[in-house]
């Protein structure tokens, strides 16, 4: 039920994000929203999710402390495009893991954004890909983020470098 109440409170997020956002651009909460729903559903407008997570990291250094939500979803966002080494995005889920109750507030973004796209877009390997970082960086399941990496590699019939890429560090790094 609690999971439930979460995806229904995105879904209210997620409609009119983009409108909130350009009526209210200096709001952080609009621009996370805008930004989270660019990244997790089609057609993953990466290009302008860019941008507003530059805004992120600029908001969080500038008024500090760290923000776990961001760190958590810039970590999953560039091991996504693998824009950024290893050790950076280790860092970036370091520190967020370092903030109290991280997990909480990263849940309304595992649970209403990552999770809700990957199971309303089986069939977008991104959506099941970036829910399998969530998993992985987040949550730290490392069992049920492997059932959405093989989804993910199904779909693209291993053919995504990246994908493969970040399913086999995982697999060498974090579960042993």
């Amino acid at each position: 039920a609690k999971t439930f109440r979460i995806m229904v409170k995105a879904k209210k997020l997620m409609n009119g994000s983009d409108i909130r956002y350009l009526n209210d651009p200096d709001s952080i909460e609009n621009l996370c929203n805008y930004m989270m729903h660019l990244t997790c559903f089609p057609p993953h407008e990466y290009s302008r999710a860019r941008i507003l997570y530059s805004k992120a990291l600029e908001y969080m250094l500038n008024r500090g402390p760290d923000n776990a939500f961001i760190l958590f979803a810039y970590a999953i966002f560039v091991s996504s495009t693998r824009e950024e080494d290893d050790l950076s995005i280790v860092d970036y889920v370091r520190r967020a893991r370092l903030r109290p109750n991280y997990l909480k507030q990263f849940e309304l973004a595992e649970k209403g954004f990552y999770r809700m796209a990957a199971i309303w877009h089986p069939e977008d390997p991104l959506c099941q890909h970036l829910y399998a970082l969530c998993l992985q960086w987040a949550v730290q399941d490392y069992e049920k983020a492997e059932e959405f990496y093989i989804r993910a590699m199904e779909l693209t019939k291993g053919r995504d470098k990246i994908i493969t890429a970040n399913f086999n560090y995982m697999l060498s790094k974090l579960k042993c």
